[in-house]
């Protein structure tokens, strides 16, 4: 996605990409997939809009070590499933190299702080978060200066060329971000590629004439081909929601950047639209496996729905991969692969298979465990009432709501007999 760019632009020291908003999923999938290309084009390191001091047990995490306390990106343990990935692909990635070859984590926000939005209006001099911001990105450049480029990763106002605006009096308005004292700071070495998301937008905004250039995947757009592409005077989008810090293109932010990564309305995730309509449920807590949480590793993204907020035992699990020699008669590794797993109870298991949970073993050889969009029993526990599906879709959604509510009430039951 990016060789065209750095072929154009040359390899900066510090190449920034940023998401509109704050912990996009579409961008964080993104950033991963994107950080990847570059580490097989030289780059040795990434740094994300994180506590730069919690980010240190992250990247002795990634080089090996124990799994850090917290999640290390400032969303809450084991919040976002694309940063886990991340950290697991990172690890992965590293085993078995020498330290001076190992990719490295950092957090390049100032300690004991959540990420700020803009400094307020009026403000005389620049933000004292954000030069700070700008200082550890200087000095993570630096330290990584002999192994490679690094990645930084955060919302588009932190990244972009603004130079902050005036009065016609010259009063600041606004006082400049981190990008701009980057671009000031390292010139020709901080290039810029800011997010664009259009879920929604109108034909005649920013991101809806992005997404007319490019309606069916993400695209890469230099800012020396935005003007053809934008036309004349595009509106700013309004109405944009305002979770997450989210904000909409205008013409000072498209001025302020190398490119735009522009992501179109995408189909949801399965797995993301799966698990909400669980959560929605009265009573529902979720857990996603994470280095936090003390799931083995096998099953860092799996999820587990419980009722209430004991977690003494699930009552419907989304697994998205194999756990070799235990669970991997689902082909879970397969690209686009998942498995939901429902404790039906031993009469709707017959009522289901037409057999019971303590029969399981004399059918087994005759399932395909593989099989998408059916029920069959779990592969593992069977023998408790658990009953699978792989990849369920809309042809079987009635039918999945059904039973998921089921063993919702029948969880439910069970706690208030505690």
């Amino acid at each position: 996605m990016l060789s065209a760019f750095l072929a154009a632009h040359g390899t900066p020291r510090l190449l920034a990409l940023g998401e509109p908003g704050h912990a996009e999923p579409a961008f964080r999938l993104l950033r991963n997939r994107v950080f990847q290309e570059l580490v097989a084009a030289g780059f040795r390191s990434i740094a994300v809009e994180s506590d730069r001091t919690a980010a240190l047990a992250v990247d002795d995490h990634v080089a090996g070590g124990a799994p850090p306390p917290g999640d290390g990106f400032g969303h809450g343990p084991g919040a976002l499933p694309a940063d886990r990935e991340l950290i697991a692909w990172m690890r992965t990635h590293n085993a078995g190299l020498p330290a001076a070859e190992r990719l490295t984590f950092h957090g390049f926000a100032p300690p004991a702080a959540p990420p700020a939005a803009d400094p307020a209006p009026g403000a005389g001099m620049v933000g004292v978060r954000d030069a700070l911001m700008a200082a550890n990105l200087v000095d993570i450049a630096a330290a990584e200066a002999g192994r490679g480029p690094t990645l930084v990763f955060a919302h588009n106002r932190r990244l972009r060329r603004d130079p902050g605006r005036r009065s016609p009096a010259g009063t600041p308005l606004r006082c400049p971000g981190p990008g701009a004292i980057l671009g000031e700071v390292l010139a020709g070495r901080y290039a810029v590629i800011l997010g664009s998301l259009d879920d929604g937008a109108a034909a005649f905004t920013f991101e809806g004439r992005l997404t007319a250039a490019s309606p069916a995947e993400p695209a890469l757009f230099d800012a020396a081909r935005l003007p053809r592409v934008l036309g004349g005077a595009p509106r700013v989008r309004t109405g944009v929601p305002a979770e997450r810090g989210r904000s909409p293109l205008d013409a000072e932010t498209v001025a302020g950047c190398d490119a735009i990564l522009h992501v179109p309305p995408m189909t949801p995730d399965p797995v993301d639209a799966l698990a909400e309509r669980i959560r929605r449920l009265p009573g529902v807590s979720e857990l996603i496996a994470g280095p936090d949480t003390g799931a083995p590793e096998q099953s860092w993204g799996d999820r587990f729905y419980f009722a209430g907020a004991e977690r003494m035992r699930p009552f419907a699990t989304i697994v998205v991969q194999d756990v070799p020699g235990f669970d991997e008669r689902s082909g879970l590794d397969r690209p686009g692969v998942f498995r939901l797993n429902v404790e039906l109870g031993r009469a709707g298991f017959r009522e289901l298979f037409g057999y019971g949970p303590e029969e399981f073993a004399a059918h087994r050889d005759g399932i395909d465990f593989a099989a998408a969009g059916r029920w069959f029993p779990h592969p593992v526990y069977a023998a408790q009432g658990w009953g699978s599906m792989v990849t369920p879709g809309e042809p079987q959604r009635a039918e999945v709501d059904r039973l998921v509510e089921r063993a919702l009430r029948r969880s439910a039951r069970r706690a208030s007999r505690r």
